[in-house]
């Protein structure tokens, strides 16, 4: 019933609940009984070895590890938003987020593994339930906070001040490390449901074709060929074997860059390594280095770098006013060895704009912090666009840099 696979020792035997229980009419305290003892159990973050990993065991033996995990981190999260301080849990839009995790645990009882069919498509449906719960979780902490400021309204002279302000309340701390928690969990099970299915079988990914897209987007073709000339980037399932993170850089400078230059009519231009992007894509990487690639999941890249550069050419836009063209953003990719190999671990992005108030830089990573004021809801359109993202989670929601904190954790 165990399988080791590397450091870890995988359960791969699927215990089905008991055959007199109706599964699809599961009654409250059979729920709360399944999620509490799931919820007991331990649930480990993945290293890209674990992943990779996966790729030795059956198709079937992913599905069974991939349904026990679902079973301990949907019960974890629950709990986890069920027991926040202070009323939070029971906020209209919070509540929703809960009652779709406790859909998934009712979804995934009656679709076991057992039936590889069904409990796929169950998976996707799963998936494709929570699309938009950033937005909720946005939402909660918004009317979360306006309730929190009517109850402690200041004094005398005292000014109105935020949740972000008050990091020595214990509640609040609390609130924030199980925000933490539980977008570390959530971003894990995502994860490894998308790197399971896209280690499916050939025929299932045709037939799955449109459901993965919406799984993981990856970077256009177009900008591959144009960037690396015949090179292909591999992939094992999530994740990408050849990252290359200028490309990733500057495919996600595109697309923010599209869609201020559509809501302003401006937008700053980029700067790698000293020369524009373009003049990098085409002199500064040439397509016959090839072995100097790493691991990496690159959407998860491609996520906090928009939102690095978004930041950037916001406060670049603001700083510039209304009449005069922001300054470039410049972008440094640092190497233990020269510039022209694709071996980069460190990324450093600068801007000329507003900068951040000395105030409000030990705030940056509060959930309840945001300065967002332009929700940009301009996508870029056509097929040369056709990887961009339909809704980017983290724009104007006050969300991105804690959420690109967990990608990168």
């Amino acid at each position: 019933p165990w399988r080791q696979v590397g450091a870890r020792r995988l359960h791969l035997v699927h215990e089905p609940p008991s055959p007199e229980a109706d599964l699809r009419s599961m009654t409250g305290n059979d729920l709360l009984r399944h999620v509490a003892e799931h919820s007991q159990q331990p649930f480990a973050k993945y290293s890209l070895e674990d992943l990779l990993r996966l790729n030795e065991l059956s198709a079937q033996e992913r599905l069974l590890h991939l349904d026990e995990v679902l079973h301990v981190g949907i019960s974890k999260i629950i709990l986890l938003l069920q027991d926040l301080p202070m009323g939070f849990g029971i906020r209209g839009p919070i509540r929703e987020v809960i009652q779709d995790y406790v859909a998934d645990i009712r979804d995934l009882r009656a679709n076991p593994p057992d039936d590889p069919e069904a409990f796929q498509a169950c998976i996707l449906a799963i998936f494709s339930r929570h699309r938009g719960m950033l937005g909720q979780i946005a939402r909660g902490l918004r009317d979360f906070q306006q309730e929190a400021l009517k109850e402690f309204e200041p004094v005398a002279s005292l000014n109105v001040t935020g949740l972000a302000d008050c990091e020595s309340v214990p509640a609040v701390q609390k609130i924030q490390r199980t925000l933490d928690e539980f977008f570390t969990v959530r971003t894990t099970l995502r994860l490894l449901i998308a790197h399971c299915m896209q280690l499916a079988p050939e025929d299932r990914r045709e037939e799955m074709g449109f459901a993965m897209h919406q799984l993981l987007q990856r970077i256009p073709d177009s900008l591959r060929r144009e960037s690396s000339g015949a090179m292909q980037a591999r992939h094992v399932g999530a994740i990408c074997l050849d990252t290359r993170p200028s490309v990733i850089l500057i495919e996600a400078y595109r697309h923010a860059h599209f869609m201020c230059k559509r809501q302003f009519n401006r937008a700053s231009k980029l700067v790698v390594n000293g020369m524009s992007a373009k003049k990098f894509l085409a002199g500064g990487m040439d397509h016959t280095i090839v072995e100097t690639h790493f691991p990496y999941v690159d959407i998860h890249l491609y996520f906090v770098f928009f939102e690095v550069l978004k930041n950037a050419l916001l406060t670049s836009i603001k700083k510039a006013g209304p009449d005069e063209e922001p300054p470039p953003i410049h972008a440094a990719l640092i190497t233990g060895t020269s510039l022209s190999f694709e071996n980069e671990r460190t990324v450093k992005i600068t801007d000329s704009g507003e900068g951040i108030n000395r105030d409000d830089v030990r705030k940056v990573w509060s959930y309840f912090h945001s300065r967002a004021k332009e929700n940009l809801t301009n996508w870029p359109a056509g097929p040369e666009f056709s990887s961009a993202p339909r809704q980017v989670p983290t724009v104007g929601r006050g969300l991105g840099l804690a959420v690109s904190r967990v990608l990168v954790r």
